[in-house]
């Protein structure tokens, strides 16, 4: 491989690991968020099948 496309190469690298350090906060903040939205839509479903199942048994 050529010195030209050896330091093409990483200079690629070395943009794409400064960009995926960069992201890392964004992603983790993400990825709680999503898990609170799931945990909250949990929560709603089981609350409308109580309010549903109480509603029919009367």
């Amino acid at each position: 491989m050529s010195k030209k496309n050896s330091d093409k190469i990483e200079r690629s690298f070395a943009g794409d690991f400064r960009f995926l350090t960069l992201m890392q906060p964004d992603l983790k903040e993400s990825e709680i968020k999503r898990t609170v939205l799931e945990s909250e839509n949990i929560a709603l479903r089981k609350h409308s099948l109580m309010k549903n199942t109480t509603e029919d048994s009367f």
